[in-house]
């Protein structure tokens, strides 16, 4: 049997190993092809060690290899790394956001009032954001949790640029095994999903929670769902909430949920009525008789959430990936609310954006 090994992203390769290259190259991984061909060893005949980069990498027939390295890539993510590798990344960012431009090689923030917005809440709650400062468990969590609400964007784009091909959402910090059984709040296009499946080598169970479903997943979350794991990944479409049952919220021009809104809607977005569902009432209803993972990026929602949750965590003491960047005073309430209802947990920060968003704050039992 060949050895068959997953990685996160392009810096956990081997650059001391001769590779060949097994891909089915489209126009989503040529760019990430090219890459590889550029910085890694690339074997011209035969050789033990096969690099692929492929987004149904479930479908190649790989038993010709005795070593197997499979890259995972962020397929439909607009700020993994393959994307990032399509383009100059300093026109990649102005492009993908309306928010960030570029002046003289660096980057300025277009959208002031959410700057001003965050800085003047912190400014409010200096308190709160200092106890979180003293909350987080390791220095590169500190410094990057005081740089996104204080330093200049600049300073936030270029960290990112840097990280970029070490480091992926909902991933850093977490340990994946197999057999997990994983809460996936927030799905859209599912970028995460065959990252689950192959750090637990296609063992997870994963509760897919979104008012959306699986409406808009990727060519290659879909895939997956569809012909390898569909007896172990449940579609929920509701939105996760304190309690069950029917609520109202602010929705976007495509149907988006903006839940951050939900109290304020001060753009006067049109509201419509999704059912909803608790963690604690999800874990009964499905008996579930573990849970290893929360993972929640659902628009503003989260505080909400992690109320109707709080029983499940505490029972179940799962390691968690919880968005805090959809209101400025996400930075501060969730990481206070789950510090003062969990014993002996450490708490991180991580950021995949070039802009103020994109925040994930982890929480590992120890």
């Amino acid at each position: 049997m060949p050895e068959i090994m997953f990685y996160l992203s392009p810096s956990a390769l081997d650059k001391n190993i001769n590779y060949h290259i097994k891909s089915d190259i489209d126009e989503n991984n040529r760019c990430l092809v090219n890459f590889i061909v550029a910085q890694f060893p690339i074997c011209q005949g035969e050789c033990d060690d096969v690099i692929v980069v492929s987004n149904a990498w479930w479908r190649l027939n790989l038993t010709l290899y005795p070593s197997i390295h499979i890259l995972l890539y962020p397929d439909g993510y607009l700020w993994g790394y393959s994307d990032m590798l399509s383009y100059d990344c300093l026109t990649q960012v102005s492009v993908l956001s309306n928010k960030i431009y570029i002046e003289h090689d660096e980057y300025k923030e277009s959208d002031k009032d959410l700057l001003t917005f965050l800085q003047k809440s912190a400014k409010g709650h200096s308190s709160e954001v200092e106890y979180c400062l003293r909350l987080l468990s390791d220095q590169p969590s500190i410094d990057l949790y005081s740089s996104l609400i204080y330093s200049d964007v600049n300073v936030i784009a270029k960290r990112y640029l840097n990280n970029v091909l070490k480091k992926v959402q909902y991933f850093e910090y977490i340990n994946y095994f197999q057999d997990m059984v994983v809460i996936n709040a927030g799905v859209g296009e599912g970028f995460e999903i065959p990252y689950f499946e192959g750090l637990t080598r296609h063992s997870c169970e994963v509760y897919n929670i979104d008012p959306s479903g699986y409406d808009n997943l990727s060519n290659s979350a879909r895939g997956l769902v569809e012909e390898v794991c569909s007896s172990r990944y449940y579609e929920i479409r509701k939105v996760l909430w304190d309690v069950c049952g029917s609520v109202s919220i602010p929705v976007y021009t495509d149907g988006g949920v903006l839940s951050q809104y939900y109290n304020n809607n001060m753009h006067d977005f049109p509201v419509e009525s999704f059912e909803a569902i608790t963690v604690d009432e999800l874990v009964k209803e499905y008996a579930v008789t573990k849970v290893d993972l929360i993972k929640m990026d659902i628009e503003g929602a989260e505080p909400k959430a992690l109320l109707g949750a709080i029983n499940t965590i505490k029972k179940h003491r799962p390691q968690l990936a919880i968005s805090i960047y959809h209101w400025p005073s996400h930075y501060w309430e969730i990481p206070i609310y789950l510090s003062e209802h969990l014993d002996d947990y450490s708490f991180y920060i991580g950021h995949y954006s070039p802009g103020r968003w994109e925040v994930i704050l982890y929480a590992l039992p120890n």
